[in-house]
């Protein structure tokens, strides 16, 4: 089967088993004197994003168990930046967020030289700096290789959304970058689940981009533990970080 086809299969296996999951929790979640009792355990951390959108969904508190949410995962966050800058290459904040991931050797310092007075990052403000005589041959190569980049990425916007992020993690480098760090393919695997909440939302176009990234947002947002208000939650976790721990109720 091809990569599509599959993702599409995952697509819809993780719609069974959402309704499956919450059939069998919700009940529990009610009766339960302490939402921090009830356990979901999974093999790696990639797999908690579809038992996050479950608990989102039905509005049930959780905690990580000190593990990063699906939506604070750096790769995660960085794929959804450069989404937006295929929506609109002058996306302010996703020109910063990106524009050292992964590294390019364009730290803070040389980013503050490049600016000067400017305020904000623009596709003209690197453009002036890559003839910038007064920075290091290296970083203007980089902005250059950055400003070519972020050209082919405005130019894909009209592929399906799938095949779009497929296109950024070889275009971007961020697969061969992940496949030299230690956790690189558990980390792959979470642009994967990405990928999976991609081909169910469906779409091509710089407004299937813009609505699949304002999804993406909302869900970010979405505060599972009630923070500052004392409440606890179901407790997610690897089943390989729970080992000697003990709960009321466990979901495998």
């Amino acid at each position: 089967a091809s990569q599509q086809n599959l993702a599409e299969l995952r697509a819809k296996a993780g719609g069974q088993s959402v309704a499956a999951f919450l059939q069998g929790v919700i009940p529990l979640v009610e009766s339960a004197p302490r939402l921090d009792d009830l356990a979901v355990l999974y093999r790696t951390n990639a797999q908690s994003r579809l038992v996050e959108r479950c608990l989102l969904d039905a509005g049930i508190p959780y905690q990580m168990g000190g593990r990063s949410r699906f939506f604070e995962r750096v790769e995660v966050r960085d794929m959804l930046s450069y989404l937006r800058l295929v929506q609109n290459p002058e996306d302010v904040e996703a020109l910063r967020g990106t524009i050292n991931r992964p590294s390019r050797g364009l730290g803070p310092k040389t980013l503050e030289k490049m600016q000067g007075q400017e305020p904000n990052l623009s596709m003209d403000l690197i453009a002036h700096a890559i003839g910038n005589e007064e920075l290091p041959e290296k970083a203007r190569r980089a902005l250059e290789e950055y400003y070519l980049l972020i050209m082919d990425l405005e130019q894909a916007h009209d592929q399906a959304l799938p095949d779009l992020l497929d296109f950024l993690v070889e275009r971007t480098g961020y697969r061969e970058y992940l496949l030299g760090e230690v956790g690189g393919r558990e980390r792959l695997g979470n642009i994967q689940e990405l990928r999976v909440m991609a081909t169910r939302h469906g779409g091509q176009g710089v407004q299937a981009i813009g609505d699949f990234v304002a999804q993406m947002a909302l869900l970010a947002s979405y505060d599972p533990i009630g923070k500052g208000d004392g409440h606890r939650g179901v407790q997610l976790s690897t089943i390989h970080s729970v080992k000697g721990l003990e709960f009321a109720v466990v979901f495998l």
